[in-house]
C-alpha cells in the first residue's frame, strides 16, 4: 500500500491492500482489507473483508464480516454473520445473527434480528425485533417491529 496508516495487533493473518486510508485491527483471527481513501476500524473479529471504495466501515465483535460497498457508512456490533453489498448507503446493525443488504443509495437500521434480508434501491428500511423478515423492494420506506 501506499501512504497509509495501519495498526494491527495479535492477529493470525492479516492482508492489507489500499492507498491513502487508515486501518485499525485489533484481535481477529484473519483479516483482508482492499480498499482506497478508507477508515476501517475491526476489533475482536474471526474473519473481516474489507472490499469497498472511500467509505467507513466499523465492525465490532463479529464472527464474519463481508464489506463490499462504494461511498457508505457502515457500522456493524456483534453480529454472527453479516453481508453488506452497496453503493453510497448508511447501514447500522446490532446483535443480528445474520444480515444481507443488497441495496443502492438507501439507509437501513436493523437490531436484535434473527435473519434480515434486504433487497432495494433508494429506500429506507427499519426492522427491530424480527425473526425473520425479507424486503424487496425499490423507492420505498418500510418499518417492521416484532414480526
Amino acid at each position: 500500500f501506499n501512504s497509509v496508516i495501519s495498526i494491527s495487533l495479535s492477529n493470525s493473518c492479516i492482508e492489507h491492500y489500499f492507498n491513502s486510508g487508515i486501518s485499525i485491527s485489533l484481535y481477529n483471527g484473519c483479516t483482508e482489507q482492499y480498499f482506497n481513501s478508507v477508515i476501517s476500524i475491526s476489533l475482536s473479529n474471526s474473519c473481516i473483508e474489507h472490499y469497498f471504495n472511500s467509505g467507513i466501515s466499523i465492525s465490532l465483535y463479529n464472527g464474519c464480516i463481508e464489506h463490499y460497498f462504494n461511498s457508505g457508512i457502515s457500522i456493524s456490533l456483534y453480529n454472527g454473520c453479516t453481508e453488506q453489498y452497496f453503493n453510497s448507503v448508511i447501514s447500522i446493525s446490532l446483535s443480528n445473527s445474520c444480515i444481507e443488504h443488497y441495496f443502492n443509495s438507501g439507509i437501513s437500521i436493523s437490531l436484535y434480528n434473527c435473519c434480515i434480508e434486504h433487497y432495494f434501491n433508494s429506500g429506507i428500511s427499519i426492522s427491530l425485533y424480527n425473526g425473520c423478515t425479507e424486503q424487496y423492494f425499490n423507492s420505498v420506506i418500510s418499518i417492521s417491529l416484532y414480526n
